[in-house]
C-alpha cells in the first residue's frame, strides 16, 4: 500500500453539473489526486450527471448518486434531521482524508453530515461563492449568527477550511481569476496590421481617455497601428473610444476573449491594479507580449523585460510599445516567457502540486511538480535574459 492510499480516502461531494464551474473544479481536482494513487469517490446530487462523470473520470474513482432526501432544516439547529444517510455512511466507511464540496448546492448538507464525524477532516471548496478567498467564507446567512459562530455550528474550524483559489493565492498578489488549458494552448496569428489591445471596464472614463491618448499620439505612426477596447464601453465611454477610432471587441465569453487575444500584437494595462491583474493573466497566458503600469498588484505577475514590461510613466510605455512593435523576434521571446510564467504560476501543473501538499502528501510525485516549477522558471530566464538586451534606462 503507498502512502496516498494508507492517508485515507477523498470523497468529492458534488452539485449538479450544469451549474457553471463546477465540471471545471471537479475534473482537475479528480485528476491530479487520481495521478498520486489517492482513493477517490464522488458523491453525486443527481443521477443524470452519472453518464458525463464516469465518461470523463478514471476507471479507480468511484462514482455512487447520494441524494440531499429533499431536507429542508435549518442546518444550525440541534434539532435539525440528520443529513442523508448515504453521505454520513460514505464518509464513515473508510479513514476520510479530505472532503471536496462542489458548488453551493452541496454546502449544507456536506457540512452537517461533517458536524457528526468525531474527526471532521479538513473541507476542500470549489465553485461559485466556496472557491472564493478564505476570508470570506462561507456566505451563510444564519439569523443573528455571526459567521464564525456559523462555522462552529457546524463544528468546522476556519483552519480546516481551504478554498481552491487559495492554492494560488498563496503567490504574492494573485489574481483571483485562473487561465485554463486553452489559452495557455492557444495558437497565436497575429492581425496584418500591429494591433494593441486592453481589457476594459465600461464606466472607466479615465482609463479610456488615457487609452485614447495613445491612440492618438500615435496615429501618425510607420507602421499604422490599431488599438482595441476588449470589453463593453457605456456611453460616456464609448464616445471616448470612438472620438479616437478605437475599436470595440466583444468580450461575451472565454472564446471572445481568446479570439481577440490571438490576433493582437501587445496587450496594455494600464492601471496595473488589482481589476488589471485578471486581464494581464489571460493575456500573458496567450503568449502576448504585456506593457504594465508599475503597480504592486501586477508587479509580481510580470518580470520587467523578460516575461513582459514593467512601465514608470507615458514616456516607458511609449518606447516599449515602439521596440515590441518593431521586432517581431522580441514580442515572440517576450511573449513565450509571459506564458511560460503564467502557466508555472496558474496552470495544472502548480495546481496539482498545491492541491497534493494542501492535503498533507509529502509525495515524491508533488516534489517533483516543485521542483519542475521553480527549475524550469530558471532554465526560461537565464537564457532569455542573455538574448534580450536591456532597453532603456
Amino acid at each position: 500500500m503507498n502512502s496516498a492510499a494508507a492517508a485515507g480516502r477523498v470523497v468529492h461531494w458534488v452539485g449538479p453539473l450544469a451549474v457553471p464551474g463546477t465540471r471545471e473544479g471537479l475534473w482537475p481536482a479528480v485528476l491530479a489526486l487520481a495521478g498520486a494513487g489517492v482513493a477517490q469517490c464522488v458523491a453525486l446530487r443527481h443521477e443524470g450527471d452519472t453518464a458525463e462523470a464516469r465518461l470523463m473520470l478514471p476507471r479507480s474513482v468511484r462514482i455512487v448518486t447520494v441524494t440531499d432526501g429533499g431536507l429542508r432544516a435549518r442546518p444550525w439547529s440541534r434539532r435539525s434531521a440528520p443529513p442523508p444517510g448515504g453521505l454520513l455512511a460514505l464518509l464513515t466507511e473508510r479513514p476520510l482524508l479530505a472532503l471536496h464540496l462542489h458548488g453551493p448546492a452541496t454546502l449544507a448538507v456536506g457540512l452537517q453530515a461533517l458536524r457528526r464525524l468525531d474527526a471532521p477532516p479538513p473541507v476542500f471548496l470549489h465553485g461559485g461563492e466556496l472557491g472564493g478567498p478564505a476570508s470570506c467564507w462561507p456566505r451563510l446567512r444564519v439569523p443573528g449568527r455571526p459567521r464564525l459562530k456559523a462555522l462552529r455550528a457546524y463544528r468546522v474550524q476556519a483552519g480546516q477550511i481551504v478554498a481552491i483559489r487559495d492554492l494560488y493565492q498563496r503567490l504574492p498578489d494573485q489574481p483571483a481569476s485562473l487561465p485554463g488549458d486553452t489559452l495557455l494552448h492557444l495558437a497565436r496569428a497575429e492581425s496584418v496590421r500591429p494591433q494593441i489591445i486592453t481589457h476594459g471596464r465600461p464606466d472607466d472614463i479615465a482609463l479610456a481617455r488615457a487609452f485614447a491618448q495613445l491612440a492618438v499620439l500615435f496615429a501618425g505612426a510607420e507602421p499604422a497601428l490599431d488599438f482595441a477596447w476588449l470589453g463593453a464601453a457605456e456611453p460616456p465611454v464609448l464616445a471616448v473610444l470612438q472620438a479616437a477610432r478605437i475599436e470595440l471587441l466583444p468580450d461575451r465569453d472565454a472564446a471572445d476573449r481568446a479570439a481577440a487575444l490571438g490576433r493582437a500584437w501587445l496587450h496594455l494595462s494600464l492601471r496595473g491594479d488589482a481589476a488589471d491583474a485578471a486581464g494581464l493573466v489571460e493575456a500573458m497566458s496567450a503568449a502576448l507580449p504585456c506593457i504594465v503600469h508599475d503597480h504592486s498588484a501586477c508587479r509580481h505577475l510580470v518580470v520587467d523585460r523578460l516575461s513582459g514590461w514593467l512601465c514608470a510613466g507615458p514616456a516607458d510605455t511609449l518606447n516599449a510599445i515602439a521596440q515590441l512593435v518593431d521586432s517581431r523576434a522580441l514580442r515572440q521571446a517576450i511573449g513565450q516567457a509571459a506564458r511560460l510564467r503564467s502557466q508555472q504560476r496558474h496552470g495544472h501543473d502548480r495546481f496539482r502540486a498545491q492541491l497534493l501538499l494542501a492535503h498533507g502528501l509529502a509525495l515524491p510525485a508533488a516534489q517533483a511538480e516543485a521542483e519542475k516549477i521553480e527549475s524550469a522558471d530558471a532554465r526560461a530566464h537565464r537564457p532569455l535574459s542573455r538574448s534580450l538586451p536591456r532597453h532603456g534606462p
